[in-house]
C-alpha cells in the first residue's frame, strides 16, 4: 500500500486466491478478479489496512465467457472486467455478482490487459493494452448494452519505456 506521494505504508495478505489478475476499490472496499477461479473476491473494508491478513468477505462466479479475466474497476455501483480471448469483451456486473451485460471491444485493442474509468468522465472507459502498448478511450462504455460493439473513440500511444503495460489505474 502506497501514499499519494508513492511512500511506502505496508502489506496486507489477501487470502484465498488463485491467480490474481487486477484490483480495484470504491475507497473502502476492495474487489479482486481472479483468473485461476474466474471469480471475484471482494474484501470488505480492505481499502485502508497496511498490515496483516483478510479473507474476502464474498464472492462470485464470473460469467464463462469471461474466462480470462484480465482487468476490474469499479464506480461503486457496477464491476466491469475485460477479457482477453478470441472476441475481447468487457462484462458489466453489479457489486454482488449479477451479469448486467457485455460487449466487443475495438480489435486494434486485441491484447487488453487493464481498465479503469476515465477520470474525467465516469461514463467513459479506458482500457490498456500490451500488444500495441495504447490505452483505447471508449465514451459513454458505462452504459452499453448486451450485445454491442463498441470502437475505440480515441487513443493514445504510452511511452517508449512503458513497453508490456499489465494494468491501467485513474
Amino acid at each position: 500500500v502506497y501514499d499519494a506521494d508513492g511512500g511506502y505504508l505496508g502489506y496486507w495478505t489477501a487470502s484465498g486466491l488463485t491467480t490474481p489478475e487486477d484490483i480495484t476499490t470504491d475507497g473502502t472496499d476492495v474487489w479482486i478478479v481472479d483468473d485461476g477461479a474466474n471469480k471475484v473476491f471482494k474484501y470488505s473494508a480492505a481499502a485502508g489496512l497496511t498490515s496483516g491478513s483478510k479473507t474476502a468477505a464474498s464472492s462470485f462466479a464470473l460469467n464463462s465467457a469471461n474466462a480470462n479475466a484480465k482487468g476490474i474497476v469499479t464506480d461503486g455501483t457496477h464491476l466491469w472486467v475485460v477479457n482477453d480471448s478470441t472476441t475481447d469483451k468487457v462484462f458489466k456486473y453489479t457489486l454482488s455478482g449479477t451479469l448486467v451485460g457485455s460487449w466487443t471491444i475495438d480489435s486494434a485493442n486485441g491484447s487488453p490487459t487493464g481498465i479503469t474509468i476515465d477520470p474525467s468522465n465516469v461514463d467513459h472507459i479506458w482500457i490498456v493494452d500490451n500488444g500495441s502498448d495504447c490505452v483505447y478511450q471508449y465514451n459513454d462504455a458505462a452504459t452499453l448494452a448486451n450485445g454491442s460493439s463498441k470502437a475505440a473513440d480515441a487513443y493514445f500511444a504510452l511511452s517508449g519505456t512503458n513497453a508490456n503495460p499489465q494494468g491501467i489505474a485513474d
